[in-house]
């Protein structure tokens, strides 16, 4: 789940990051009152979940009020290529004696979260290690153990900061690293951080994803998915711990892991009907249970493309049985007259068969194979698109 610019600063000036003097634009109304007692200059920056604002011209900068009212109202409630701009936020201009960048990032190769910062700031940083990788220095980080200041300070070293810039970059590193466990995050991003003598570092821009699997013990956070503009069959995926992505075709995957729905995905657009694709794919996860199931199909059939759905699961600690039985809750809680080919393979697959079958359903029809399921499924589209 990724954060707007302003709620990742929020979250982080809770654990002692400095961010600059700022104020939130959220309706027309609040700039046509507007007189915070800012210094001029300041920013103007649209709130989009996405990099590269400023190519998009949302962030501006605006020496008087009437300019400030002006960019605000150009920004506020538009779409630019495609990113809608719900709020827009007038920060201070820091002007510092450098500029840094600063993460704590999952390393998913080393299954750790990792340090990484550089006396370069600004753009993609993943490109600017591969071609400086001099400028930028890494520490990994034991989770059991945390982020140590010696870490911090190595950073500091390889960096050659300057030596009275220690104390203040390892107490950053910390703070941020505290909040990326508090939050369950799998990022946190400061980028720019400019160093000032009045303030030391400071969040001059920042980014901040939080693990979806982790949403359930933040209600905080999960709070403000009503204004992070996600339609509502992500709010009830969201909510019901699915990993849901839309797509354009009638065919609905319901599975219990990425590289399974990947594959149904591929064997159905390599079936030979280009008109009869994937419509979406919901991964239930691992050890999902029949309530889970239901709540996946219920998103499933709520989409009025959908006229047919695969359900593949492959049992480890997943149980067939439990999602046998919340295939039968759902058809008959719902009654939808749509086709569901159910693949069946794992712990108690034998007894989620024998639970398919006693539901007596006629909408369910179960595969031997992923090929068998896909090409059922792609002939009850096929008979009713013709």
């Amino acid at each position: 789940m990724k954060l707007y610019e302003y709620q990742a600063k929020e979250l982080l000036h809770k654990f002692g990051v400095n961010i600059p003097k700022n104020y939130l634009i959220t309706d027309v109304h609040q700039i046509e009152q507007f007189d915070a007692p800012f210094n001029y200059p300041i920013y103007i920056k649209g709130q989009v979940l996405a990099g590269g604002r400023a190519k998009y011209n949302l962030i501006k900068e605006a020496n008087s009020l009437e300019e400030v009212r002006h960019m605000v109202m150009t920004m506020l409630n538009t779409t630019v290529d495609g990113l809608f701009v719900p709020s827009v936020l007038l920060e201070d201009k820091v002007i510092g004696d450098n500029l840094y960048y600063m993460s704590i990032v999952n390393d998913r190769n080393a299954r750790k979260p990792v340090l990484v910062a550089s006396l370069q700031s600004g753009g993609d940083i993943e490109e600017f290690a591969k071609s400086h990788p001099q400028q930028v220095a890494k520490q990994l980080i034991n989770p059991l153990t945390g982020l140590h200041s010696y870490q911090a300070l190595s950073v500091a070293d390889e960096l050659n900061l300057p030596r009275h810039l220690w104390r203040a970059f390892d107490e950053l590193a910390q703070a941020m690293y505290r909040c990326y466990v508090h939050y369950d995050a799998t990022l946190v991003e400061i980028n720019p951080i400019a160093y000032t003598h009045e303030y030391g570092f400071i969040a001059v821009d920042a980014k901040m994803k939080v693990d979806d699997n982790a949403l359930y013990r933040q209600p905080d956070i999960l709070s403000w998915q009503h204004i992070l503009h996600m339609s509502d069959t992500e709010k009830l995926a969201l909510e019901a711990g699915v990993s849901y992505v839309k797509l354009d075709g009638q065919i609905a995957c319901v599975v219990n892991g990425a590289a399974l729905a990947m594959t149904i995905m591929d064997m159905t657009y390599s079936h030979g009907d280009a008109n009869i694709t994937p419509a979406c794919f919901l991964d239930i996860g691992g050890g999902a249970d029949a309530d889970r199931v239901v709540k996946a199909l219920k998103i499933a059939f709520s989409d009025e493309n959908v006229k047919a759905v695969i359900c593949s699961i492959f049992g480890g600690m997943t149980r067939c049985d439990e999602i046998a039985t919340g295939i039968v809750q759902a058809y008959r809680l719902l009654n939808p007259n749509i086709k569901t080919i159910i693949k069946l393979q794992g712990t108690n697959a034998l007894l989620g068969w024998e639970i398919i079958q006693n539901a007596n359903i006629g909408n369910l029809q179960m595969a031997m194979s992923l090929g068998e399921a896909v090409k059922l499924a792609v002939d009850a589209v096929g008979g009713m698109l013709s």
